[in-house]
């Protein structure tokens, strides 16, 4: 299953290029083809559009600090909820300050 959400966020990613390619600094399409790979973990871009896919709010909640981060949508009613273990693996999405 895994699998399958990860290759409709990367569709869902292409049909909202407009959108999405302004956050990222590569070229789109290598981007695009790297993040639909097993091998390769998704960031806030990812579970941006798979909010808005399945129009669910999204919090991680982070071990070290004990507490959820919401990152995408508060105003959906239905959320997905993510364990992250090491907050290294947030490094690039957030600012450690505002944690």
């Amino acid at each position: 299953m895994h699998s399958v959400v990860r290759l409709k966020c990367m569709d869902y990613m292409v049909k909202n290029r407009d959108y999405f390619s302004q956050f990222v600094t590569e070229d789109y399409m290598s981007y695009i083809n790297r993040k639909r790979q097993d091998s390769c973990y998704g960031n806030q871009l990812e579970m941006q559009a798979m909010s808005e896919m399945y129009n669910r709010a999204i919090e991680v909640y982070i071990y070290s600090i004990g507490q959820f981060i919401i990152l995408v949508h508060r105003k959906f009613s239905s959320i997905f909820r993510y364990q992250i273990r090491q907050l290294n693996t947030l490094k690039s999405r957030f600012d450690k300050s505002r944690l």
